[in-house]
């Protein structure tokens, strides 16, 4: 069965879209409709890289406690060129993976 093809950029595009409509939300809601571990690991990728530029703030009060993601400081900035640049390297999918690719069954 091959994997959805979905890069962070894009996944990026979604969870900004959520906090477009809502101040904050709960990363349990990003994920509930997801099944594939791969798709998993992309959002999280996709939070992270939110987060290092500032665009989410990522909140949990207690160990193992829900995890929020809000609007973050540069929430409304428009992108500086570096992060651009290295956002680019997020543009294309993995080829050619399988469900069943060594490499990512985790």
């Amino acid at each position: 069965m091959p994997l959805a093809r979905i890069t962070v950029k894009e996944r990026i595009s979604e969870i900004a879209t959520l906090l477009t409509t809502k101040p904050s939300l709960l990363l349990s809601n990003v994920l509930e409709n997801e099944s594939s571990r791969f798709l998993i690991i992309i959002t999280f990728l996709a939070v992270l890289e939110m987060w290092k530029y500032e665009r989410i703030a990522v909140k949990q009060e207690t160990l193992l406690g829900p995890i929020l993601l809000e609007r973050g400081t540069r929430w409304g900035e428009t992108p500086a060129a570096q992060e651009e640049e290295e956002m680019a390297e997020f543009d294309t999918p993995p080829q050619n993976l399988t469900a069943t690719d060594s490499r990512f069954i985790l």
